[in-house]
């Protein structure tokens, strides 16, 4: 008389004599459309010119792909805590969801959820963690983080730097900025407002007519305007394809004109010692009379 030996817990629960393979498939897969997603993401914020953004966002990936490599050769602790953080924010997005109104972010919370879910708890990504960590070798797990260490501190340096710039750049603009509305407000200077128009503008129907007959007006209905405050408004910096970097940004100011408090806006492109004028309006806040853009 024979007794068979019965089968293991977690063959029964699996269903597989080596499980290790599905979870090594499914890190794949999860490694493909992380990186595709990426790619799609910095495709986006490199064509939209968001560089700070960019930067930021190469550095949180960058952390994740560190991630990645060390639930590859079978750390556990690192597989729960993805998993963990991966379940959360789907729950936050599905969570925004209904908010927002939103079915792609429904699914990509679904989404996140059940890949969290998979990673963390999924009996064969345990089995193939398990089966990494007999062959793991410590020296070259130290090589790739000091090489992911190095990464990050040049992307938290490129992000340190182009913070500086746009500070140096929003307070240039802001000197620009108090040059405009003291030369054209103040000082009525058409010729220093056709100079220094956009090309956006200047492209206009009739675009420097316009611009003539909107200082006209102003000299008109605005009158003389004095007591002209500081400039104050944000400069935002961007990547224009292939190699270029640009900035735009939004000033404002007051002062008094012939109906008393004046506000003052203007809109600046270009880059630095080459601003231009986009827009240029003005309004008396403390009366019923609407904003006269520049055309």
């Amino acid at each position: 008389m024979t007794i068979e030996a019965s089968e293991p817990l977690w063959q029964v629960v699996v269903g597989n004599k080596e499980p290790w393979r599905r979870g090594r498939l499914f890190l794949i897969l999860f490694a493909i459309f992380s990186a595709l997603v990426d790619l799609f993401a910095f495709g986006l914020l490199i064509f939209g010119g968001y560089l700070n953004a960019l930067l930021f966002f190469a550095a949180v990936r960058s952390l994740f792909w560190l991630q990645y490599y060390f639930i590859w050769i079978g750390v556990h602790w690192v597989r729960w805590f993805q998993g963990g953080l991966s379940m959360l924010q789907g729950f936050a997005f599905f969570v925004w969801s209904f908010e927002n109104q939103s079915g792609p972010m429904m699914l990509w919370g679904i989404f996140s959820i059940a890949a969290g879910a998979y990673l963390g708890f999924a009996p064969s990504v345990h089995f193939f963690a398990t089966r990494q960590k007999e062959n793991r070798q410590w020296l070259e797990a130290i090589a790739v983080a000091a090489v992911f260490g190095l990464l990050l501190a040049s992307l938290a340096s490129g992000v340190l730097g182009l913070f500086r710039y746009q500070a140096y750049l929003q307070n240039e603009a802001r000197e620009f900025a108090d040059t405009v509305f003291q030369r054209i407000f103040a000082g009525h200077d058409t010729y220093f407002l056709l100079d220094h128009a956009s090309a956006r503008a200047l492209a206009q129907r009739n675009g420097r007519f316009q611009l003539t007959k909107f200082l006209q007006d102003a000299t008109l209905r605005a009158g003389e305007v004095h007591d002209i405050q500081k400039a104050n408004g944000v400069v935002l910096l961007h990547y224009v394809f292939p190699a270029t970097l640009a900035a735009d940004g939004e000033m404002q100011t007051e002062g008094i004109g012939s109906h008393g408090r004046i506000l003052l806006r203007l809109r600046l492109v270009g880059v630095p010692n080459d601003w231009k004028i986009d827009n240029i309006s003005w309004i008396f806040p403390d009366t019923v009379q609407k904003p006269q853009p520049s055309r």
